[in-house]
């Protein structure tokens, strides 16, 4: 008996981890991007947007409440939808708006100042 509460706290633990990952954007974002995007020019254009959410979330870390940073990293399959999060804490939707830039980002399709 004891071996088998052990065991389900030991799996309940493994599980909760992994819910937590799924539900984290994605740390190679050309896969996720291949996954989601069937044709090459919208991969490309999602890696991009991808990795200017990832750096611009990246520099502003340290100025989000923890508590959004945790609840819009949870609800966001991709950086796009974490930073639209991000950007718009009030709105239920902003988690999945792909592609949605924070405030004062470039226009997606406009380089950044620098890139």
């Amino acid at each position: 008996m004891r071996s088998l509460a052990v065991s389900l706290v030991a799996a309940g633990s493994v599980l909760s981890v992994l819910g937590v990952a799924d539900a984290a954007p994605p740390e190679d974002s050309a896969t996720y991007c291949r996954a989601t995007n069937p044709q090459m020019q919208s991969q490309l254009r999602c890696i991009a947007l991808e990795k200017a959410s990832q750096e611009r979330l990246g520099r502003a870390r340290g100025a989000i409440d923890p508590q959004a940073w945790a609840r819009c990293q949870g609800a966001s399959e991709s950086w796009t939808q974490m930073e639209a999060c991000i950007a718009d804490p009030g709105s239920a939707t902003a988690a999945q708006a792909p592609g949605a830039p924070m405030p004062g980002a470039p226009a997606p399709g406009v380089a950044a100042p620098g890139t």
